[in-house]
C-alpha cells in the first residue's frame, strides 16, 4: 500500500463505499507488519477522518465506517510502532 499525502486520503474517504474499500487495503497492510511507513500512513488516514468527522455533515453510516477505519488505524499504528521500537538498537 502506497502512502500518500493527507489531501489523497480525505478524498478517499469521501463516501463510505470508498471509506470501506481504503479500510480492507489497510487492514491487508497491517497484517504485513510495515513497520515505519506504516506508522507515517496510518496517522494520515487518522487526519483524513478526523477531517471528515469535523466537517459535521456525514450521515450516520459515514460516521461508523470513518470510526471503524480510525481504530484500525489506531491498531496499525500501535503494531508499526512496537515493530519500529524492536529494530532499533
Amino acid at each position: 500500500m502506497k502512502c500518500l499525502k493527507v489531501d489523497e486520503y480525505i478524498k478517499r474517504t469521501a463516501s463510505v463505499k470508498e471509506t470501506e474499500l481504503l479500510y480492507q487495503e489497510l487492514e491487508t497492510h497491517i497484517l504485513s507488519k510495515p513497520g515505519l511507513q506504516g506508522r507515517t500512513l496510518c496517522d494520515r488516514v487518522i487526519r483524513a477522518c478526523n477531517h471528515h468527522l469535523g466537517v459535521g455533515s456525514c450521515p450516520l453510516g459515514h460516521i461508523k465506517a470513518l470510526v471503524n477505519l480510525v481504530e484500525l488505524s489506531l491498531r496499525g499504528y500501535d503494531v508499526s510502532a512496537e515493530l519500529v521500537a524492536q529494530t532499533s538498537p
